[in-house]
């Protein structure tokens, strides 16, 4: 129903990147953003080539589903919405060491020279896109099927999840790479009759795809630049 294309803000962040003036301050910053840009939609990208191979007679397929509820704009990595049930996944794509800190719910990165990062925990974003995505199907009078969630990481080779020792969560809603078909089999087997016809499902669909509204963005005013920051006049196209 509706493919994946690069978002708008990585666009503007790479024309912003290239466009900065010389040795501005807020080059280093802009450069690092772009590069968390690119990774997360490349892991946009290999999770929409995992969903390819689903039967496409099962599943209405959304990427980069961008919705509005109560003033809230929300956006949803992959959407699969069938006959029995709505799906949510979320893609990620951190490589590295994660542990999953359940007290303070957070993604920690263990770093090879001893450091560590912070990541706001996947399942906590996927949890509140199923609320969020419930209430807009309520409010359209359109909940009918149950809502589920999967968060998908890209590497099943160069990514380790952990947990603290003693930890007994249930992570049976996150996956790596191919693992992902298991997951939707398992949930398949838990959501296995039909509650809506074929016609309702389009329905749905069409409405979801109808009230597609990507949020607007004002990339200078994201960094507190003007154009005094930003270079005018025709880039080279030798220009790297």
């Amino acid at each position: 129903m509706k493919e994946l294309t690069p978002p708008q803000r990585l666009f503007l962040t790479e024309i912003l990147k290239r466009r900065l003036k010389t040795g501005h301050s807020r080059y280093q910053e802009i450069e690092k953003d772009l590069a968390k840009r690119w990774a997360g939609y490349w892991g946009e990208i290999a999770l929409a080539n995992y969903v390819k191979e689903l039967p496409q007679e099962k599943y209405l397929i959304f990427h980069d589903l961008q919705l509005q509820v109560n003033g809230i704009h929300f956006q949803i990595d992959t959407l699969l919405l069938s006959q029995n049930l709505i799906l949510i996944i979320e893609a990620k794509n951190i490589l590295g060491t994660l542990v999953f800190d359940n007290v303070f719910k957070q993604l920690i990165r263990q770093n090879a020279d001893g450091t560590e990062e912070s990541f706001e925990d996947p399942r906590v974003q996927a949890q509140r896109l199923q609320s969020l995505l419930r209430t807009w199907l309520v409010k359209n009078g359109l909940n009918l099927l149950p809502i589920e969630h999967l968060v998908f990481f890209k590497s099943a080779t160069k990514t380790i999840l952990k947990t603290n020792p003693g930890d007994r969560t249930d992570f049976s809603k996150v996956c790596k790479g191919r693992d992902l078909f298991n997951k939707i089999e398992n949930i398949e087997q838990r959501f296995n009759h039909e509650r809506v016809d074929t016609q309702t499902i389009t329905q749905i669909g069409k409405l979801l795809l109808s009230q597609h509204s990507p949020k607007p963005i004002n990339i200078l005013k994201e960094y507190k630049l003007t154009e005094k920051d930003i270079r005018s006049g025709v880039c080279c196209p030798n220009e790297k």
